[in-house]
């Protein structure tokens, strides 16, 4: 006999759910080890293919702006990440912009890593790669809360975001966003709009400790539905949206409310002139939408959704502004971006650096390529094509370094040289945010092998001048030589 949920809460809109205050303490309390301890996803929305894509973007909308004569070369231009997590994604996005700011003759962006919690903020104040970027105005921090969408105070230039943006515009990343802001859930049958009542049961009727992961990973949430009101929120901009899906016979759908309000603020605080980078799980067309289905909730020691960018491109359209959607997919993650702007400004550049980058071959390409082919047997020129398609992303050297290693004693001058090659680049990317972090001696142990001595000593230099005094590269390396000497008989 199946035994009856114990509910420790109740019929309330998902939005009200307690699941959304669990999220938050659980972020608050872990800071970066929600993710440097492998709690919550991270590599697929951090990597340095997507850091590549997203500054190509980025360089791609300037262009359009600086050909408008909408932006200068003298001006700096600002990105806020909202929810930078461990700074990786940031910094991989300022180190390839920085390329093509130099070839192409662009603004300068300052890159704002931001967070709802100060323990976030200040673990990234206090890495010194960032510190350095920091020094040279490419980067700052602020608190900022998505659910409390006010302008931040930047920390480094202790102005207003808003003062700062002034006469320019506002580049926003937002990866892993939508996903974990309070939504709504809704149904329609028939053209009759349901709104998504959520119930909260635990294996003792209790609320769990938001400490003990395995504790919230045990919630299950229960739906029934009821009648939604008209105005729902009494928000116009948000009853808008809202009403476009009550014409359908049978759709299921979840609502962004507090995901519309942040990008409304953003842009209100851009004046209107704002691009906007996501990439989440997420659904982009209406096609997606329909049919009875619940919304998938996924666990990972807090709490996440699938978010809706279908309701994103609306928002767009509404704002007078122009929304880029991939075709839908299969894969752990998709794209969104959203550009507003009063000028007129063509977006010739844009919208072909969009179709080059995030349809025709997308980040999310590479990623399903290295990491579901990379254990089968191949030769090594399978393994340096698959890291630069993948931008020469750190984790993923990690992940082919053990197969890569035995390939060292048939390599030619040209495979040492590609190996030279993808580590200087992965390098360039890397941000160090972890003391156990396998990249550096997985580095160390490629250019070791491949007897790269030269450029061995110029990364220990590098990393150890980046990341001091947190990095001892004479310790890895010696660690490195010692684990690739042959195994005495016993």
């Amino acid at each position: 006999m199946k035994e009856e949920p114990r509910y420790f809460e109740t019929l309330r809109p998902l939005s009200r759910s307690s699941i959304w205050r669990f999220m938050r303490a659980f972020y608050d309390r872990r800071g970066l080890t929600a993710w440097t301890e492998s709690t919550v996803p991270s590599q697929i929305s951090n990597h340095a293919g997507l850091a590549f894509t997203y500054a190509k973007l980025a360089a791609a909308w300037l262009d359009d702006l600086r050909t408008a004569d909408a932006v200068t070369l003298g001006q700096t231009v600002y990105a806020l990440e909202l929810g930078a997590g461990t700074g990786r994604l940031g910094y991989g996005f300022l180190r390839h912009y920085e390329h093509a700011r130099r070839a192409l003759g662009l603004p300068r962006i300052c890159y704002v890593l931001s967070d709802f919690t100060e323990t976030n903020v200040e673990a990234h104040r206090k890495n010194p790669a960032l510190r350095q970027l920091a020094a040279d105005g490419l980067v700052d921090f602020c608190v900022f809360d998505a659910s409390k969408p006010r302008v931040p105070i930047l920390l480094e230039a202790r102005k207003g975001l808003m003062e700062l943006v002034d006469r320019s515009a506002l580049l926003v990343v937002a990866n892993y966003l939508f996903d974990s802001l309070p939504h709504d859930f809704f149904k329609v049958d028939k053209q009759v709009l349901q709104d998504g009542l959520v119930s909260l049961s635990s294996k003792d009727g209790h609320e769990p400790e938001y400490k003990f992961r395995e504790q919230i990973e045990d919630v299950k949430l229960h739906f029934a539905y009821a009648r939604a009101d008209r105005p729902r929120y009494n928000e116009p901009l948000l009853d808008r949206l809202l009403d476009f899906y009550r014409d359908f016979d049978h759709a299921s759908f979840l609502f962004p409310a507090m995901g519309l309000r942040c990008i409304d603020s953003l842009r209100a605080m851009s004046k209107g002139r704002m691009l906007l980078l996501t990439g989440d799980k997420a659904v982009t067309h209406i096609e997606e939408l329909m049919g009875d289905k619940e919304p998938f909730v996924a666990h990972h020691g807090s709490f996440s959704v699938t978010a809706n960018y279908h309701v994103l491109s609306l928002y767009a359209e509404m704002q007078k502004g122009r929304a880029l959607l991939p075709p839908p997919r299969d894969g752990s993650l998709t794209y969104c971006v959203l550009r507003f702007d009063d000028r007129q400004v063509p977006t010739k550049r844009l919208e072909r650096a969009f179709d080059e980058a995030m349809v025709q071959m997308s980040p999310t390409d590479w990623h399903t390529i290295s990491w579901h082919l990379a254990d089968a047997p191949q030769k090594l020129e399978y393994y340096l094509a698959l890291l630069r398609t993948t931008g020469c992303d750190p984790v993923m050297l990690v992940r082919f370094e053990k197969a890569m290693l035995p390939l060292a004693k048939d390599a030619s001058y040209r495979h040492v040289d590609e190996v030279v090659a993808i580590v200087e680049r992965a390098a360039d990317v890397y941000l160090h945010v972890r003391h156990d972090d396998d990249f550096l001696p997985a580095a160390s142990r490629l250019l070791i092998a491949f007897k790269a001595e030269s450029a061995l000593a110029t990364f220990a230099h590098l990393m150890e001048s980046r990341f001091a005094p947190k990095v001892q590269m004479t310790t890895i390396v010696q660690s490195a030589r010692a684990a690739l000497q042959p195994k005495e008989a016993p």
